[in-house]
Order: C-alpha cells, then structure tokens, then sequence
C-alpha cells in the first residue's frame, strides 16, 4: 500500500515537471528568437568636403569625406554591410575598424568595472568590453570630382550580410556650395568733390529651395583703386554670409587720379569661389574732373540756316541761322561743336 502511494506521488511530481516544461517552452523559444536576432544602428554621422567644414562640400576638384559610427549586438560589421547612396551611386564604405565606446557618464570600458551600478565588477567588464567590441567607426571617401551648386542628398544603410537585412537608414542633405559671392558696387561715374562709395557682399551656396539661406561664409573683400588696396575686411574668423558698407570719400582719401579712376570690390568665400573677374572682381569707372571744359573763343560762329553761309551783317527781319562754338573737355579731350 505505502508503494502505491509513493508510485502515485512519483507520477503527480512527474506530471506537475512535464505542465511546467511544456508552459515554459514557448517562453524558452521567444528568449532564444530574441538572441538570434541580429540589430544594428547607425548611431552617429559627420560628412564634409576637403576642407573638413561639417556639412558642406566645395564644387572644384572636391571629395565627400564621410565618418559613421555603428552598433551591432552580434558580430563585426564590414565594410561591405555599409551601402552609400551618393550623386547617383552606390558604394560601399572603404573601411569599418572596432571602436571602443565611452558610457554616458564619461567611462572607458576597462573604467566601467567599477561602475555602482553593476551587479559585479567581472560582469561590467564584459558587457562594457562587449559594448566595445560591437560598436565600429567606418570611413569613405569618394573620388574627387567638380560639382554644381545644389543640396544632394546622402543615403547610408547597414546591413547585415548573412541575411541581406537592412538593420538601419539615415538620410542627410550636403550642401554644396559652387557660387561666388554676389557684389554690388554704386558709385557715380564722375565726380569733382566728394562722393558716396557704397558696396554690398552676399554670400549663398546654392539657389535651391533648403539651401538659398545657407552659405559657406566670406573670406575677406578688398576694395581696390586703380590695383592697389584701400580697404581689407576679414570674414575668416567669422561665418559671415553678408557684408555691405557705405562711406562719403573724397579723392584724396582714395588717392585717386585726375581723370579716369579704377574702383573694384575683389572678394570670394571660404572654398575660394571669387566673385567677377578672378584678377580684380567687380569693378567700375569713375572720373575725376576738377576743372570745366574749355570754350575757344575763335570758333563762335553764325551759319545763315538756308545756305549755310557765315552771317556777318544784321538784317532788319528775323530769319533762321545756327551757331557753332567748339568745347573740349580736357579729361577726354573730346572737342563738341554745337
């Protein structure tokens, strides 16, 4: 009898492990799914021309320079599981090396062993070191090439390459920035005294919708009478998209010559787009003339206006004539009859 009860007990603990087994198997398989599943992220994108100004790329002679940092839970990442969409191409980045990573409060991963918060010492090591291992810096650079202004548009992806599965996208916009600076110059065409020189600078990247406000920044003006410099501006320290100036000058103050005068505004921006000319810039003319024309008294004359014959005596009717006086002007030295 005590046999039969002990055979029973046996099969009620028998079949009470077997309920448990089977309710937890779905728990089981789920936590085991879970660790298969491979996940990544692009955590971090910088991108930039040559001159290494973050955001922008120059139109001459320029190469995307592009710096990404990815996570994967398991394994490494290549560099062929980083697809690039970029001015109608697609490439893969040219290097993914591992990347120890820094936690949130400032810790190495040999540091975060002594982290509070972590059960043990031996278990913060292993998941900051496995943190460490799982993170990536990955690099390309394109082939150098000439640009128009426009906002192009950068796509990176990562896979993973076993299963072909995209893991993350980011989409971003580069701004490339081909124009020169827009200049204008006011100033009179001739002047006796003083007189208002007056210029505006402004800098734009390019004229598309999302990047006509932006720009790359001057780098310096000059404003230049007759090749040599008067003014200096320096915009280099500074992200400086508009400058303009307006001042009363006489032509001393320009040291400017009697008659035919030079005035130019020589400027570009940071990724040396000049504006105008490439030797001078934007340049205009203006005079200086002091002095009247001069009246030759000898040349006065009356022309009888039917035969065109002097007239040396007064009639007593009034009839048509014309009168001719020669004037020179002695900048241009170009001698009028009127």
């Amino acid at each position: 009898m005590d046999r039969t009860f002990k055979k029973r007990g046996l099969y009620k603990k028998t079949s009470a492990i077997m309920i448990l087994l089977v309710l937890t198997l779905p728990l089981f398989s789920s936590n085991t799914l879970a660790l298969d599943t491979i996940e990544g992220s692009i955590e971090e994108v910088k991108f930039s021309g040559n001159t290494g100004i973050e955001g922008y790329m120059s139109g001459n002679d320029e190469s995307l320079n592009l710096a990404l940092v990815v996570t994967k839970n398991k394994g490494i990442v290549s560099n062929d599981e980083i697809i690039i969409n970029f001015n109608s191409k697609q490439v893969n980045a040219d290097k993914c090396e591992a990347l120890q990573l820094v936690d949130p409060i400032g810790n190495s991963a040999t540091d975060a062993a002594t982290d509070a918060e972590a059960s043990d010492a031996a278990d913060a090591t292993a998941i900051a070191e496995t943190a460490a291992t799982n993170a990536f810096l990955c690099t390309y650079v394109s082939p150098q090439k000439s640009y128009s202004a426009q906002l192009a548009k950068i796509e990176i992806t990562l896979i993973d390459k076993l299963t072909a599965t995209p893991l993350d996208t980011k989409t971003m916009e580069v701004i490339i920035d081909a124009l020169p600076p827009d200049v204008s110059l006011d100033i009179p065409a001739g002047a006796k005294e003083s007189f208002v020189l007056k210029y505006s600078i402004k800098d734009i990247a390019c004229k598309t919708i999302g990047c006509a406000d932006k720009c790359i920044g001057l780098s310096k003006a000059f404003v230049t009478v007759n090749g040599n410099i008067f003014e200096e501006k320096d915009f280099a320290a500074e992200n400086t998209c508009e400058f303009s100036d307006s001042k009363e000058v006489t032509p001393s103050d320009l040291n400017l010559n009697f008659g035919k005068n030079e005035i130019c505004i020589f400027t570009g921006d940071k990724f040396g787009n000049i504006a105008g000319n490439k030797q001078k810039g934007v340049c205009k003319e203006i005079t200086i003339d002091a002095s009247a024309p001069v009246f030759d008294e000898n040349s006065f004359i009356i022309l009888d206006s039917k035969n065109n014959l002097p007239v040396n005596f007064r009639k007593s009717i009034a009839f048509p004539v014309n009168i001719k006086i020669n004037i020179t002007d002695d900048q241009t030295k170009i001698k009028t009859a009127s």
